[in-house]
């Protein structure tokens, strides 16, 4: 008989970690379900460990080199079977009630194909950013940053891989922001309220490593996202707005453009279906944070009290202005 959910971990951690992680899944409330456990090249210790794990629910698969998140997540999708699959991280924690929260969403919910959670820092390390919970604040959100925290999502299988599952030719943190980005415009992504997860924090980290090295890819992904949802081209320079100066700022036209593509957003997203609210007052914000960056940079941000109060005229009477 199939099971309700299949769990699906790409693993090369360490072996506490893994432990940890192993454990917080084979102690969940919800117990229907099956857990694949990919072991990408990690260090012999860990595939000792896995080989010996005492539960009919868990299969291993072991690459003697690793193949990267990307294609282990697509072989992972293509190998389990169940309508649901959840990811998790080999180095994180899943709450005990994890798998029947997003069990019972989905079966509630069947308009939404990726549902994601709210996590938490381990050991002090700082408190992680809320996610949004509705379709269109994640797609609002995905125009500034990631909307769903990947460790915790849990997703129907099949509608994955019809859509065409994740980028191989994308490296860590880029392949999930394509994925979600390139399914908002075709079926509906949601996050719950509650924290699912404890999001374990160190310097080894896949975020922490790879942060720097990504950061390109990931503008690209965003403006190739702002393009389709608002058809406005966004400069990449504006991703990188801490480091403007003189000799590193946005052209007159490119501002003109930002200004631009600020208000057709306040559109879009104002008229979206199901939309929270009029994102206005989030957008001045931005707009005047970014018009005092680019004076201060050498650039001519023009009429401020005019374009902010058009985006929101709460900001503007309220901040003091340019």
């Amino acid at each position: 008989m199939s099971k309700t959910a299949g769990i699906l971990m790409p693993c090369r951690g360490h072996l506490p970690h893994v432990q940890l992680a192993v454990q917080s899944i084979l102690s969940q409330t919800h117990r229907d379900f099956d857990f694949l456990i990919i072991n990408d090249g990690s260090e012999p210790v860990v595939r000792e460990y896995l080989e010996n794990i005492q539960d009919s629910r868990v299969r291993v698969i072991h690459h003697e080199t690793s193949i990267g998140v990307s294609r282990s997540l697509n072989k992972g999708l293509r190998e389990l079977q169940t309508e649901i699959v959840i990811r998790m991280d080999s180095d994180d924690i899943a709450h005990p009630g994890r798998l029947a929260l997003q069990c019972q969403y989905l079966t509630a919910h069947p308009e939404i194909t990726v549902l994601g959670g709210q996590v938490q820092n381990m050991d002090g390390q700082g408190k992680s950013p809320r996610v949004p919970l509705t379709h269109p604040d994640i797609g609002y959100r995905l125009n500034w940053s990631n909307a769903l925290n990947h460790p915790t999502v849990a997703y129907r299988r099949q509608a994955i891989l019809d859509f065409g599952g994740y980028d191989e030719s994308l490296g860590p943190l880029e392949e999930d922001l394509e994925l979600w980005t390139r399914l908002f415009f075709q079926t509906r992504l949601a996050n719950l309220a509650e924290v699912i997860l404890d999001y374990r924090v160190h310097p080894n980290q896949t975020s922490k490593v790879h942060w720097a090295a990504t950061e390109t890819v990931r503008s690209r992904i965003r403006q190739t996202f702002r393009l389709k949802l608002t058809g406005c081209t966004v400069a990449p320079v504006f991703d990188y707005q801490d480091r403007w100066m003189p000799e590193y700022r946005p052209t007159q036209e490119e501002w003109e453009d930002w200004t631009g593509y600020l208000n057709r957003l306040r559109e879009v997203m104002r008229d979206f279906p199901g939309s929270s609210g009029d994102p206005g007052r989030d957008l001045a914000r931005r707009f005047y944070h970014s018009a005092a960056r680019f004076k201060s940079a050498g650039g001519d941000p023009g009429d401020v009290r005019s374009k902010t109060k058009k985006l929101s005229r709460w900001y503007a009477l309220t901040k003091g202005i340019l």
